[in-house]
């Protein structure tokens, strides 16, 4: 597997603390408040009541935490970020208060009872993911830690994270599920939020235990020029990045020569020679009939329709399965 030391880096990148305290001079003083108390002030948004919250939340025992849970604390967070994330940051007091009801959220996750609630609330990871649409790098740059988080956190916390994004992606309208990522690795030079971005993306790809799995999860966002953009962001000469640009590369080249094992020899990350082989292997048989027609089909597709092809894949898949279930009890 990819070096223990990289992986180990990527992991403390994503469990730092999210940096300066976003207004640690106004805070309301909220060192002894039961939960009914705080829930009571998160009716009234503001920056110090946010602050105060989240310096109590940090404070707070396991039981103190499941109370606020259990009075809907969490679900006044994530409306109170949906609505400052849509209302923008025409103010520097509106980015202000989303930075700490962020910085609030953040701080429920910090905790084993948060973690597991959110899990076991599925909602909620896509309520987080909605605060993306904002223009506020640094809110943007703290929720993808957080979804970064919970998918290392557990597999289950990888797979809502996934699903998530698919949900943006039909909620925005966009065409693949990792555009809002890609999108934000292209159109930024601030380096903190680059190692950020690339690090979710690490995450994402480790997070498969399957082999298959992970190789198609790579190849989504080198479908969106990914491989293209890594020498940019080695330009930039810095540590955190070229580490997680490593990790990218390492373990891609890990699962070509993993996948080439498996296939024969065959390189199944190079699509001409896939498909050389599939020609090799079908082109004398009576199945080099449906092989062309199939490929007349194709031909007639337009590249940019990603449902089509979504749908393609998912009907392969299906009949990978049935053919390797066929075989399995053939075997019996």
């Amino acid at each position: 597997m990819v070096s223990r030391n990289k992986w180990e880096a990527v992991k403390e990148h994503l469990n730092k603390s999210p940096g300066d305290d976003p207004d640690a001079s106004l805070e309301a003083n909220l060192e002894n408040a039961d939960p009914e108390l705080c829930i009571r002030l998160l009716q009234v948004p503001t920056v110090v009541n946010y602050s105060g919250l989240r310096r109590r939340l940090e404070a707070s025992d396991e039981s103190w935490m499941v109370t606020f849970l259990e009075l809907k604390g969490l679900d006044l967070l994530m409306e109170a970020l949906e609505r400052l994330s849509g209302r923008g940051c025409a103010r520097i007091s509106d980015a202000l208060l989303q930075l700490t009801c962020v910085a609030c959220i953040r701080a429920v996750m910090n905790s084993s009872a948060g973690l597991h609630f959110i899990l076991d609330n599925e909602s909620y990871v896509k309520s987080l993911t909605q605060a993306l649409d904002t223009s506020n790098v640094m809110v943007k740059m703290q929720v993808f830690e957080l979804l970064a988080a919970l998918a290392l956190f557990d597999p289950q916390g990888c797979r809502l994270t996934l699903d998530a994004f698919e949900n943006y992606k039909s909620m925005k309208k966009q065409q693949y599920r990792f555009s809002v990522i890609m999108n934000e690795l292209h159109g930024t030079d601030n380096i903190p939020y680059l190692v950020t971005l690339m690090g979710l993306i690490n995450v994402l790809i480790l997070g498969q235990e399957e082999l298959r799995r992970r190789v198609r999860l790579r190849q989504e966002f080198i479908g969106l020029q990914l491989l293209d953009l890594l020498p940019k962001l080695r330009e930039t000469d810095d540590e955190q990045l070229n580490i997680q640009c490593d990790m990218f590369e390492d373990s891609m080249a890990e699962d070509d020569e993993d996948m080439e094992q498996l296939y024969g020899g065959i390189d199944m990350s190079n699509h001409q020679e896939v498909f050389s082989s599939l020609f090799t292997k079908v082109s004398s048989s009576p199945s080099s009939v449906q092989l062309l027609s199939i490929l007349q089909g194709l031909l007639m597709l337009d590249p940019h329709r990603a449902d089509v092809w979504l749908v393609l894949e998912m009907l392969t898949d299906r009949a990978t399965l049935l053919a390797q279930d066929r075989k399995s009890k053939r075997r019996f």
